[in-house]
């Protein structure tokens, strides 16, 4: 599997139940890495998505611990292994893990690349995700060139997952 985040200077990547900013152009960005793909989330991560509705485009793979949690276009599963074996038929180049926190925490282990856009600031976040500078087997391996925004600056990262 992969990840796909966008974080603050201290890997935050959530305030309030919403996205730590909106940055137009990071939302295309991922667009365009997960349209027609699989993405895999937590259910207060879809339920903060405009009325609660699946991304055009694209499989939902939903984790919740809520066993009777159904809703119409997504697939719902209740534990790693579970997942993991959902999974097992796709791409893991097409199985993109999104959001939130807990979900990034839960599967970080099982993920082999991560596409991180970096934010240069600390937007205060409440929710975090695990910091990959930390990661003794993580690396990054590519970095795109600063883009500017009114208020700070990002860029688009490639992380992958080394073994130890």
């Amino acid at each position: 599997m992969v990840l796909i985040v966008a974080v603050d200077d201290k890997f935050g990547i959530g305030r309030e139940g919403n996205l730590l900013t909106y940055i137009p152009e990071d939302l295309a960005y991922f667009k365009e890495m997960t349209l027609n793909k699989t993405i895999v989330i937590g259910r207060k991560t879809l339920e903060s998505f405009k009325n609660g509705v699946p991304l055009p485009q694209r499989q939902h793979i939903v984790m919740t611990r809520t066993k009777t949690y159904e809703h119409p276009r997504i697939t719902t599963v209740s534990s790693v292994e579970q997942l993991l074996k959902t999974v097992k038929a796709y791409n893991p180049e097409e199985v993109f893990v999104s959001g939130g926190g807990n979900i990034y925490a839960l599967l970080l282990p099982y993920c082999h690349k991560a596409y991180v856009t970096m934010i240069e600031a600390d937007l205060k976040a409440d929710t975090f995700m695990p910091d990959l500078r930390l990661h003794k087997e993580w690396r990054c391996t590519e970095e795109g060139p600063w883009l500017e925004t009114p208020d700070f600056r990002y860029r688009h990262t490639t992380w992958v997952r080394a073994p130890l």
